[in-house]
């Protein structure tokens, strides 16, 4: 019966562990990279024999080991290792040199190995794998700058280790090393790196631009130049994991993070390659063997202690001369020690040309175990003391994204949809929508039909990127009415459509919807695949930093660039150069950002002119009638680049017309994300209530800010209008106030007696204070928690004998 012959069963049995593993992940809190190897290792040839060795497992094996290389150089984030480069080059060159150094001496004194093993098993451990990098994105610290240098360090470390192995591998084969060997490695790597870094990006963008994702073909694409420069590595004298490591950096900015394309990258590989490829080395590992021999458990001891030492000590160098902190420091350590992706390559090469004995492969896979448990518990655990140490600083937007996507073609649905799933935006509450309109016409079942054949379309597109759409069809007299209806239906934040060229304003439907809809406006002419831009042109007219949105307008931006992996070059007025220049800083992601500035518009708009190439996208932020950005001009500047572009992306960008006091952007919009701050204020038998105002505002407003007289006035109002009795003697009033950046809450002691209209005698007012672009779910969170702490402190505590404002702070702090 075993080992299985039947392909049928022999295939079962693989998906049956490979199903298994995510459940059992899940169950246990163990990667689901163990417990493949684990399964592999239990039904291979060394222990059960439920599988036997087999032709397609090596073939399917090979393809998940350059599939692994392949993902890490598409998933390399190359802004964030440019912005802090000098320092992941030193934490990069630490974190190889001492694990390569004193694991080449542990493998050649402790293990008795030779010099050839000893260096390519010190290789193994020099090198790392972000596996517990979800765990720190997770926690919010993944934009710290500790963190932010070990993902750039990532690619020193395994671009040598990977020399490393190109070196010890030629060696195996029969060439000594000295100058010519070197030199031809280098020569090779250098040629393989300008062959796929010049002709992948410039193959890629035509045959994208050429074929639609509809099909499988972008796809199969990517895996013939994957398959092919992976084998080209061995005429450069190198492995072809090294090959597919530099394929998928190139790709890197060709394939945005959520469309269809990386969809199908991340499931086919995630699904099929790598698992088989895990569970292969698995099934290589001879259980017998490491349970009786004892040199299986030292060399692994060797192994897991070495990589420990090492990359602690990396850790610790960097901790101490950039001066971080111990959390910053133990992070570092807990991401740079995980060994799998490069490890597993390099055993699996050093194996097979018999560099390596068996029992380095069997300790490489307690040594993939012990660092993953390891790195992933240091990273949850100071991870989360890091988030505490300082507070994040951020653009205040919405908490919720709700969508609207118009369709009226499959021509044109399918490009705007892929521009929604670009701008969704992760650890928000998002939901898309996709309607089309019908008018209301004589043949209305044949259009009916028509609309809901398109809606389909939306889904399966939508469904082979793995994002939820939901869809809707209405029938309306007035397109423009429809939208708007559905807009405030839906409480939709953005609707995104395409426009009418019928029109020299862009057609009516796009005029009634700027006077009317009140919902955020995304006007796009999609031309060519939004993964094969380059850069995206942003001209800012004067006061752009006083449009009502600007900040999500930023984001918008930034996270288009992030996602096609272009740049941004932005045209902007000199007077207002400074406040948006620190706000693009501010925003996330990372991208990169050129600015110039003009002091004339028309000087702007000629060199923009001048400036826009083929694969550019032109983002232009327009404004309401009602804006203070507006002005005719600019009316038809959207027809004038279409006219002077007509291959080019453009958007056009309208802010939402809500119902708001308009505070222009500047510092103050600059809002912590941190805990309501408690501010206990003391006063005296004598003060009236203008005085206890005063001493209030005086502590959560700095003296020299202007809008302490505003502020004062402001909290009056509010006790004369509206204040809240919580219990006898405790009042709370509550506001948005653009002077604070923190969430405020000030509890004033009053030990006189001051009376306000239809309340008890006040002993103590507490005022919250909220940023004034805080959302307001947060406001109403925060007043729940005074409300009910108040009362909850009033059940387990003496109210009357509190005799200060410090007292009550400190019950409030307790819950």
């Amino acid at each position: 019966m075993f080992p299985v012959s039947d392909p049928i069963i022999y295939f079962g049995i693989l998906v049956v562990g490979i199903l298994l593993a995510p459940v059992l992940s899940g169950r246990f809190r163990i990667p689901d990279l163990i417990i493949l190897l684990i399964f592999g290792a239990v039904i291979g040839p060394n222990a059960l024999h439920v599988l036997g060795s087999s032709n397609a497992v090596t073939m399917l094996g090979s393809v998940g080991m350059i599939y692994i290389m392949f993902l890490a150089g598409l998933e390399i984030n190359f802004y964030r290792f440019q912005k802090s480069y000098k320092r992941s080059i030193v934490l990069g060159l630490l974190t190889f040199l001492i694990p390569q150094i004193l694991g080449t001496f542990a493998g050649r004194y402790l293990l008795q190995m030779s010099w050839l093993s000893s260096i390519l098993l010190a290789s193994m451990f020099a090198s790392h794998t972000l596996l517990a990098y979800p765990q720190a994105s997770r926690l919010g610290i993944a934009q710290r700058e500790p963190v932010a240098i070990t993902v750039g360090a990532t690619i020193i470390t395994d671009t040598l280790a990977l020399l490393v192995l190109a070196v010890i591998a030629d060696m195996a084969k029969g060439m000594s090393l000295d100058l010519k060997l070197i030199a031809i490695i280098m020569l090779g790597m250098a040629i393989l790196t300008v062959l796929i870094w010049k002709v992948v990006p410039l193959l890629s963008r035509w045959f994208f631009g050429s074929i639609s994702e509809e099909s499988n073909t972008q796809y199969l694409f990517v895996m013939v130049i994957l398959c092919l420069f992976a084998y080209l590595s061995h005429l450069a004298k190198m492995e072809p994991i090294i090959g597919a490591f530099l394929v998928g950096a190139a790709f890197n900015r060709l394939i945005p993070a959520q469309g269809r394309l990386m969809n199908r990258i991340n499931f086919t590989g995630n699904t099929l390659f790598i698992p088989i490829f895990l569970i292969s080395v698995g099934m290589l590992v001879d259980i017998k063997a490491m349970l009786s021999d004892y040199r299986s458990w030292l060399v692994g001891g060797v192994m897991i202690a070495a990589v420990i030492i090492t990359k602690y000590m990396a850790a610790q160098i960097v901790r101490f001369v950039y001066k971080y902190s111990s959390a910053s420091g133990n992070v570092i350590f807990g991401l740079s020690v995980v060994q799998a992706a490069a490890t597993l390559a390099a055993v699996m090469v050093g194996y097979k040309l018999k560099i390596l004995p068996e029992e380095v492969l069997n300790g490489t896979i307690l040594m993939i175990l012990v660092t993953c448990l390891l790195g992933s518990w240091i990273v949850e655990r100071s991870g989360r003391k890091m988030a505490l140490e300082e507070k994040n600083v951020l653009i205040a937007s919405s908490a919720r994204q709700s969508l609207l996507v118009m369709v009226s073609s499959i021509a044109n649905a399918l490009p705007v949809l892929d521009l929604a799933f670009l701008l969704q935006e992760s650890g928000k509450d998002n939901s898309l929508h996709s309607y089309t309109i019908i008018n209301n016409q004589t043949n209305i079942e044949e259009a009916i039909a028509e609309g809901e054949n398109l809606l389909g379309h939306c889904v399966a597109h939508s469904a082979a990127a793995d994002i939820t759409v939901e869809p809707g069809l209405r029938v309306e007299n007035n397109v423009a009415d429809g939208i708007n209806h559905i807009a405030l239906e839906l409480n939709a934040t953005a609707v995104i459509s395409g426009y009418s060229e019928k029109s020299r304003h862009f057609g009516s439907i796009m005029h009634e919807l700027t006077e009317n809809c009140r919902a955020r406006l995304i006007f796009c002419s999609l031309q060519e695949p939004l993964n094969t831009i380059r850069r995206i042109i942003i001209p800012l007219p004067a006061f752009a930093c006083h449009r009502r949105d600007i900040a999500d307008f930023v984001k918008t931006a930034k996270l288009i660039s992030s996602q096609t992996g272009s740049g941004i070059h932005v045209f902007l007025d000199q007077k207002e150069s400074c406040d948006l220049q620190e706000l693009f800083e501010n925003t996330e992601p990372d991208t990169s950002v050129k600015f110039s500035s003009f002091s004339k518009w028309q000087n702007l708009l000629q060199e923009l002119f001048a400036e826009i190439k083929t694969s550019d996208m032109i983002l232009l932020p327009l404004d309401r009638r009602s804006g203070i950005m507006w002005k005719p001009s600019l009316e038809n500047l959207p027809q004038m680049l279409k006219n002077k572009f007509p291959q080019n992306n453009l958007l056009i960008d309208y802010p939402s017309s809500e119902k708001r006091e308009f505070v222009a952007f500047n510092k103050e919009l600059i809002i912590s994300s941190g805990e309501p701050i408690l501010i206990p204020v003391e006063t005296d038998n004598k003060a009236d209530l203008n005085e206890v105002i005063k001493l209030l505002a005086n502590e959560v407003i700095p003296e020299s800010t202007q809008c302490m007289d505003e502020t004062c006035r402001q909290l009056n109002e509010l006790l004369a209008s509206f204040p809240v009795e919580l219990t006898p003697g405790i009042v709370l009033i509550h506001t948005q106030n653009s002077a604070v950046k923190d969430t405020l809450i000030a509890v004033c002691h009053i030990p006189g007696t001051i009376r306000i209209d239809n309340v008890n005698p006040v002993r103590f007012l507490i005022a919250l204070l909220s940023p004034r672009y805080q959302e307001p779910e947060i406001h109403l969170k925060n007043l729940s928690f005074i409300a009910t702490g108040i009362r909850k402190i009033e059940k387990e505590n003496d109210l009357d004998n509190l005799t200060s404002a410090k007292e009550l702070c400190s019950l409030l702090e307790a819950l």
